[in-house]
């Protein structure tokens, strides 16, 4: 045997290697046959270094943050029964502890699995634990309370927009489902009335924006069991239509109402709402559809009548009547825009980085389907155009590879607004209405003003030759 700690050692004045390397620290003379044993010890442990840092390491995450969108996970995979009998004890001693503490214990769905061979059966289930501060409850608007007061008392705010219901005011409808991004579409249905025109019309909106839509049938104490069995048939027949071809799931329980939830997955500001503040000036209200907006940050905002985008500075930022420094996409909110002129705006203008270098369009082309028409679509048709927040009349210039069009046929469309230029994107969905006529499509190319006048004058050409 060989004493690793002297064998180790170097005398001082002598490397590795040279002169001194056979000679201890005692100045004896050592083997060949120890200096190999040592060296391949010395390899052995270098290598068994090695590996143990090639090795990959074990996942890292951050954290768990109390606020946000990230929440981690945990799942079994083939467990043993002690493992499993461990975890179900601790979690008996959870919900014994949470109900201890005044924790709610909800029960959300339950099941019952074969547990072994001899088909004993046992019940698995999903709960949800939660403590609610004594201080903190659901409020709402009431006399005594203002909506300054909830936003700062709430730690979680959920808008309800109501849009109108008559066909008379189908515009507003059509404005709040384009300009507000609702998460979800309720669409509520009498029990005894049924299926309206307007229901099947909204449905169709809907789904053409792909907001996510489910169905509440209200007054079902009004009417027999018989009529709100016969609302719901009618809904699903509606639903199964190759225009719809959804799948319906009645929701009768709340595990029906987690089920059903589970099924639902959807910097530039579009400007919906413009006002004027006293002690403030003028105020726009809109949603952020992209990026980041701080306040005090520098943007543009078009395009005016003439296609122009003027600068501007965000002075101050609201949600939900409380001030903010950051906003970020999705939300809505109000700008302070402190002096700027108010007659320069107006609903469907876009506040964006100068960096963006934004372009605008008189013309563009979509493609479309005719939904109705009592005739026919055809060249120097006049529609109105909803796309996002752009609310607009339009008129069709030319049907690529058609004359016409008729109820339910498709076809790449150039529409050219008739007042002034829009800010557009490409891919966005796109509505158009005029009386009974109504179509859905989306934007495919968009043509700058510079385009516009040549592509007219080839187009004029086209057809005196023709």
């Amino acid at each position: 045997m060989v004493d690793l700690s002297e064998s180790g050692a170097v005398s001082p004045g002598h490397g590795r290697h040279g002169q001194g390397s056979g000679f201890g620290n005692n100045g004896k003379k050592t083997s060949k046959k120890s200096r190999t044993r040592r060296g391949k010890r010395g390899r052995r442990r270098r290598n068994k270094k090695n590996n143990r840092n090639n090795k990959t390491p074990p996942p890292y995450f951050p954290p768990e943050a109390e606020e946000g969108n990230i929440e981690y996970k945990l799942k079994l995979v083939n467990p043993t029964q002690y493992r499993f009998e461990h975890l179900a004890t601790q979690l008996k001693v959870a919900f014994a502890g949470g109900s201890r503490v005044g924790a709610d214990i909800t029960l959300l769905r339950e099941r019952e699995v074969d547990y072994d061979l001899d088909r004993n059966t046992r019940k698995i289930a999903e709960v949800l634990v939660r403590k609610v501060p004594d201080d903190q409850q659901v409020v709402n608007y009431s006399e005594s309370r203002t909506a300054e007061e909830i936003c700062e008392s709430s730690s979680k705010m959920i808008t309800f927009i109501d849009l109108a219901g008559h066909h008379k005011y189908l515009k507003t409808t059509i404005f709040g489902l384009t300009s507000y991004c609702p998460d979800f579409a309720m669409l509520v249905v009498s029990a005894n009335t049924g299926i309206a025109g307007t229901t099947r019309e909204h449905l169709g909106l809907a789904m053409a924006l792909k907001v996510p839509i489910f169905i509440v049938v209200s007054k079902v104490d009004l009417c027999s069991r018989g009529t709100v069995e016969r609302t719901v048939r009618q809904l699903e027949r509606v639903l199964k239509q190759p225009g719809c071809n959804k799948v319906p799931m009645v929701v009768s329980n709340p595990d029906d109402a987690v089920t059903a939830a589970q099924q639902f997955t959807q910097s530039a500001w579009w400007v919906d709402e413009i006002y004027s503040v006293p002690d403030v000036g003028t105020v726009v209200g809109g949603t952020l559809y992209s990026g980041v907006c701080r306040e005090g940050e520098r943007l543009v905002v078009g395009p005016t009548d003439e296609g122009r985008f003027l600068r501007l500075k965000v002075g101050s930022i609201q949600r939900n009547r409380s001030a903010c420094r950051v906003l970020r996409a999705g939300q809505a909110a109000t700008l302070a825009l402190g002096n700027f002129d108010r007659s320069l705006l107006r609903k469907g203008m876009v506040m964006v980085s100068p960096k963006m270098n934004p372009t605008i369009c008189c013309q563009f082309e979509a493609a479309i389907v005719l939904l109705f028409h009592a005739k026919t679509f055809r060249r120097g048709s006049q529609v109105t155009v909803h796309v996002g927040n752009v609310r607009q009349t339009a008129t069709v210039e030319c049907l690529h590879g058609k004359d016409e069009l008729r109820t339910g046929e498709r076809a790449v469309v150039r529409f050219r607004f008739i007042k002034h230029p829009e800010y557009l994107r490409l891919g966005a969905k796109l509505l158009f209405r005029e009386g009974v006529t109504k179509g859905i499509g989306h934007v495919t190319r968009l043509l700058p003003p510079s385009q516009n006048h040549d592509q007219n004058q080839n187009h004029d050409q086209n057809l005196q030759e023709h």
